[in-house]
């Protein structure tokens, strides 16, 4: 299923999005508020904004594997993504020059994507040419990506091609 040139208008409640769908392709889409539910394998983002309403852009609470391509997160209060599942349902995430965009006037509150370590999913995260203006994390050093205490040793997490969290521990 493939989504182009729209605007998709969320409120910032928790379960809203696409449930079933084997993959989904936002292509020049625009999305305001938080979504969460992404189907039940790939989803795709090429060129799509990303506006909050108060909370995080999005919650990777379902779906299997995350494309970001071009993408531009923005938030008012610096929290952008919210990587966390209630089921282990291990998850490869890759983001090709996106950018996440802190727009408020205080301290933004988390770095461009938040590793949670629910029912010890692994996480596999490829950043490659992204910026982020979010909060520095002072577990991970970083400002693209948090990593909860207890996550799975299996997770990685690789910028620019250089491994910076693996085996339960920043490198």
């Amino acid at each position: 299923l493939t989504f182009k040139n729209l605007t998709i208008k969320m409120k910032t409640d928790n379960y809203q999005g696409f449930i079933r769908a084997k993959s989904l392709t936002f292509e020049n889409c625009v999305f305001e508020g938080m979504g969460s539910q992404w189907g039940a394998g790939m989803a795709v983002f090429k060129n799509c904004t990303f506006s909050d309403n108060g909370g995080y852009n999005m919650w990777l609470y379902a779906g299997k594997d995350f494309k970001f391509i071009n993408c531009t997160f923005n938030s008012s209060v610096g929290r952008f993504i919210n990587a966390y599942k209630v089921q282990k349902v291990d998850t490869t995430m890759e983001f090709e020059n996106c950018s996440f965009n802190y727009t408020g006037n205080s301290a933004p509150q988390k770095p461009a994507v938040c590793f949670k370590r629910n029912a010890d999913v692994i996480w596999n995260a490829t950043f490659t040419g992204c910026t982020s203006t979010g909060a520095v994390d002072s577990g991970s050093g970083s400002n693209m990506y948090y990593i909860e205490s207890g996550m799975n040793t299996a997770t990685t997490i690789t910028i620019d091609g250089t491994v910076v969290w693996e085996n339960g521990a920043n490198k």
